[in-house]
């Protein structure tokens, strides 16, 4: 791995652990044992790490749903939501909840690309439930993006509520969901 590479992957654990305001470059160079202007060779502001992350995210969607996209709905489902597993194995929230908290400090291309990446995943899960619908596995009152919204905010809210709650509460949500959606 690239430095460019271990700096992106550090600040985005950084962001799902401690939220984006609350760790420097400091925090970065010395975890990885490099200079800060290491760190600021490859990202010269913390903006242009904050982007790079989010695009980086942006194409890890894109691969998973490219990856399951001959799949039925109910699975492509499963391996959306696996991301927030994921996340919950690691005790981490997810990118989107972490930087949410923070959108309105964010400077202007933080907040497009965030937007970005809130408008792919939901526009892409609403696909999945318009699918699911159609081959009569999923069944739900709401239109397909309200329906994917509310998916979105229950797993980022899970991962959040675990934090503070314990364990349990996020298995509970991720069935409840799944359970909701099931025709």
């Amino acid at each position: 791995m690239t430095t460019r590479e271990e700096i992106l992957v550090l600040g985005e654990k950084l962001i799902r652990l401690k939220g984006y305001n609350a760790f420097s470059y400091h925090d970065i160079s010395a975890a990885l044992d490099i200079k800060n202007a290491a760190v600021h060779y490859h990202f010269p502001k913390k903006t242009d790490l904050a982007v790079a992350i989010l695009q980086s995210c942006h194409e890890r969607s894109v691969k998973i749903l490219e990856k399951n996209k001959y799949d039925n709905a109910l699975d492509k489902l499963k391996a959306f939501l696996k991301v927030y597993a994921d996340s919950y194995k690691h005790s981490m929230v997810c990118l989107v909840g972490g930087m949410a908290a923070e959108f309105h400090s964010f400077e202007a291309p933080v907040q497009k690309e965030l937007k970005a990446v809130v408008q792919y995943i939901t526009e892409r899960l609403a696909d999945i439930l318009e699918e699911g619908r159609k081959e009569k596995v999923f069944a739900f009152k709401e239109t397909p993006r309200t329906k994917a919204l509310l998916v979105v905010t229950n797993m980022i809210a899970a991962l959040q509520l675990e934090r503070i709650m314990g364990k349990k509460e996020f298995t509970d949500i991720y069935q409840a969901v799944i359970k909701d959606i099931a025709a």
